[in-house]
């Protein structure tokens, strides 16, 4: 498994897979995040424990170019169920089974999946323009 991102919420999670043994991961980063892993690997600190796990880490592709979405947003945008239950809710699993709790991808899963479900009229930029702008903001 590959954890793509290793801030606060995916190193936590990567560590806490390695340390359970549930997973063979991997975890992709860039700049100082991925020479600092490379060399030290992830620390985690839970209940005034702290612990190092070896991992093994891989350069992320540069950054998306102007104007390039993520296909979940792409999804969003156009009303399409998105890529939820494969990225989120597989990544949710896998800690369940690990035993691992993970409260912020549990809350993301949960959103995400009820954006799903959400009518395309909240989500899409063409229809919102039509009828007079973001339901969101308040006049």
């Amino acid at each position: 498994m590959c954890v793509y991102g290793i801030g606060a919420i995916g190193g936590a999670v990567a560590a806490r897979l390695i340390r359970s043994g549930a997973a063979e991961i991997s975890v992709v980063a860039r700049g100082a995040s991925l020479a600092a892993v490379a060399k030290h690997g992830l620390t985690l600190r839970q209940c005034g424990d702290q612990s190092f796990v070896r991992v093994e880490a891989m350069k992320a592709p540069p950054v998306r170019a102007k104007g390039a979405k993520p296909s979940m947003l792409q999804d969003v945008e156009a009303g399409r169920p998105t890529e939820v239950e494969a990225i989120l809710g597989q990544t949710h699993a896998f800690a369940r089974q690990a035993q691992i709790d993970a409260p912020s991808l549990s809350m993301l899963l949960t959103l995400m999946r009820s954006l799903d479900r959400a009518p395309s009229r909240f989500t899409d930029p063409v229809r919102l323009q039509r009828e007079g702008g973001d339901p969101r903001r308040r006049t």
